[in-house]
């Protein structure tokens, strides 16, 4: 909280936590593989936000994650699985990058 005095940024806290929680409150929260998350959630309601780590040849360290998905392969596995999930997606623009031409012909890119 820029300009803020550390004495209001405490006493807005609580406020602040509470509106996270209120927000939150019927989120899923999963610790899983992805490919089987998406299963268990199919549905025409259910939004999925999908934010993979990088492909390994396009990015310059070699490891960046604490869970790696280790191949191609399984990038692509995951959007397979994305392309017949019911509801709505939503991934980051570099991974809409990288798959393009291999996405689903009902989706939209969006660039804001």
């Amino acid at each position: 909280m820029a300009g803020q005095s550390p004495v209001t940024t405490w006493q807005i806290l609580p406020e602040r936590v509470l509106q996270a929680a209120a927000r939150l409150k019927d989120a899923q929260i999963s610790e899983m593989p992805a490919v089987k998350l998406i299963a268990q959630t199919q549905g025409k309601d259910a939004l999925l936000y999908v934010d993979p780590p990088y492909l390994r040849e396009i990015r310059s360290g070699s490891r960046m994650y604490e869970h790696e998905m280790q191949s191609r392969e399984q990038h692509d596995e995951l959007l397979d699985v994305l392309r017949t999930h019911l509801g709505n997606v939503s991934s980051s623009p570099r991974y809409n990058r990288v798959f393009q031409g291999q996405a689903c012909q009902r989706w939209l890119a969006v660039s804001v």
